[in-house]
């Protein structure tokens, strides 16, 4: 029982640090774009929002795993891929 309960606190956590960057995410957006000149989002706070969504997104891989999924990272040549074996063995 002790075990469900962490995996629910883990899993919560990983869920409320999502919304937390998610949500800062579209803060800086709306920001950058209201603050002068408006309509112009700058590049840093591009880069700021794709930081911000890829920590967001490493968060949820543990859960994601746990859950059976694969995961894999793409970046120009370079893929990552993690993955659960126990769910290929078990078919």
């Amino acid at each position: 029982m002790k075990n469900r309960q962490e995996k629910k606190g883990r899993e919560r956590r990983a869920n409320l640090w999502f919304g937390i960057t998610a949500g800062t995410a579209i803060l800086l957006i709306v920001v950058g774009f209201i603050m002068p000149p408006t309509g112009v989002i700058d590049g840093s706070v591009l880069t700021a929002v794709g930081e911000l969504m890829g920590f967001a997104a490493i968060a949820q891989i543990p859960t994601l795993i746990k859950k059976g999924s694969d995961v894999t990272f793409q970046h120009g040549k370079t893929s990552v891929t993690v993955s659960n074996q126990d769910n290929e063995n078990q078919e």
